[in-house]
């Protein structure tokens, strides 16, 4: 690929950039702030600990971290590559390579949600959210990464109990062929792809689908920048909009309790969480800041309920499933595990017998992740 002689110009003015802040950087951190990046020792690298001391280096030196990060990127854009920290860029969106479980993987947990799903006596769904990646139709990600995820959420469902129903949110993600499904900066979906995934599946959960029409949407921010914009810092893509869906047909109201140990519990009065508009992270707005639980009372006109197993791929579901279900319990297993012996007679209290619906929701990236499945029987199942 030949280069103009703008391009050119370019790349050499980043050069030159980039070589006299690596300069300064040096003559700063080894002889005016010695202690800028954290000491390594040989210890530390037998025990992996310095990929810690590295992340923490980065931590403590953010204004240094950033820029050559913002650098790196744009000067990889000029040479004409395609990838930058593992990321593809586009000329409006951006797409991570996914960490894809392994057949093994698939099998295991298929095993530990069926032990579970063998105890009690409720209807499970499984819902396994495809990446962004699966439902882009660019040829040439296509052509780089050849890995199928239909194929591996297929194997998993083959793997789960008969009994357990495979919800499906290939086909209507993939049905409109647009990135709208996925935040432009983000791995995360939209309001929209979370309302395609509902209208699509809750009817197999007993339920009536309400229509597009049948919301109104709120433009919540619209400088929303995600954590692939953050992995990259491309200032060539625009920023995100967060939508939320208001049901028009009747007023949806939700009170959440976010559960971090047994004496430490948030409460807000609605689903979302609007104070995260100031926020690092303003996705959190659809259904606040993850939580290891999270239990939502609704003024649904059903009576039923339903216990989710779920990382955060499903947090912007639970605003169309406040319609159906007038008590939510989300479950973050992988955070269970990081906090198990404060919360334990939270998960005690959590009995599965109060609920009419069970639901597995994960992205597949999540799967790769088995350890945190392990946490399912710490959960009571007293009939």
């Amino acid at each position: 690929m030949k280069c103009s002689v703008a391009q050119k110009i370019y790349i050499g003015f980043f050069a030159i950039l980039l070589i006299s802040f690596s300069i300064y950087l040096t003559i700063d951190c080894c002889f005016i702030n010695r202690n800028c990046f954290s000491k390594f020792s040989v210890s530390d690298f037998v025990n992996g600990n310095y990929q810690k001391n590295i992340s923490e280096s980065f931590n403590k030196n953010i204004c240094i971290y950033k820029p050559i990060k913002f650098m790196k990127t744009h000067f990889d854009m000029l040479t004409g590559k395609s990838f930058s920290d593992g990321i593809y860029i586009k000329d409006s969106s951006l797409l991570q390579i996914p960490q894809l479980p392994a057949s093994s993987d698939l099998k295991t947990v298929a095993e530990k949600v069926n032990e579970f799903n063998e105890k009690i006596n409720k209807s499970v769904y499984s819902l396994i959210i495809t990446t962004k990646l699966q439902v882009d139709n660019d040829k040439f990600i296509s052509y780089v990464f050849k890995s199928d995820e239909s194929k591996l959420i297929s194997e998993y469902n083959d793997f789960l109990n008969n009994d357990i129903a495979k919800l499906d949110a290939i086909a209507p993600l993939t049905y409109i062929k647009s990135m709208s499904a996925f935040y432009k900066t983000d791995s995360r979906l939209t309001g929209l792809g979370s309302f395609l995934i509902y209208n699509y599946n809750i009817k197999q959960m007993g339920a009536s689908p309400l229509s597009m029409r049948q919301f109104d949407i709120e433009h919540v921010a619209d400088n929303f920048y995600g954590e692939l914009y953050n992995k990259v810092l491309y200032s060539n893509i625009d920023s995100d909009i967060i939508d939320l869906f208001h049901c028009n047909v009747y007023s949806v109201n939700g009170k959440v309790d976010s559960i971090y140990s047994d004496v430490k519990i948030s409460n807000r009065s609605t689903i979302y969480d609007l104070s995260q508009k100031d926020s690092s992270d303003k996705i959190n707005i659809v259904f606040g800041e993850p939580a290891p639980i999270r239990d939502v009372t609704t003024n649904s006109k059903s009576k039923n309920s339903i216990l989710i197993f779920a990382d955060e791929n499903i947090d912007s579901l639970i605003q169309f499933l406040a319609i159906h279900y007038s008590r939510i319990t989300v479950v973050n297993l992988s955070e269970i595990n990081e906090s198990w012996d404060s919360l334990a007679n939270s998960i005690e209290k959590i009995n599965s017998t109060h609920y009419d619906h069970v639901l597995f929701g994960y992205g597949i990236e999540s799967l790769k992740n088995i350890y945190q499945f392990d946490n399912l029987k710490k959960f009571n199942l007293r009939s």
